[in-house]
């Protein structure tokens, strides 16, 4: 949350007191707000899930239906570490090219 009045603000300066301004700066915000939403979200989901140790409803279906939901979990936050590694590598290969 902090994150998001932080960067709000350094937007706010940068359009009114610099006259910059960058879309992809602005839309990370938004970005930001759907990311607590989802987790906030997400997470009561989730936590009951395992607290009950959910099973499949099906007659001989795999008891481990908590450690899907789990998934709704991880993958975002193995998503952005791929995505961090990318932007990383991305940049090395930039910084190889201009000299």
């Amino acid at each position: 949350m902090l994150v998001m009045v932080l960067l709000s603000f350094f937007i706010v300066v940068l359009r009114y007191g610099f006259n910059l301004g960058w879309i992809g700066l602005q839309e990370s915000v938004t970005y930001l707000h759907v990311t607590v939403f989802m987790v906030v979200t997400a997470l009561p989901y989730v936590a009951s899930s395992s607290k009950l140790l959910e099973s499949s409803r099906e007659a001989g279906g795999l008891p481990l239906v908590f450690l899907l939901k789990s998934l709704i979990l991880v993958m975002p936050v193995l998503l952005l570490g791929q995505g961090l590694l990318n932007s990383m590598d991305a940049l090395q290969t930039l910084r190889r090219n201009d000299t």
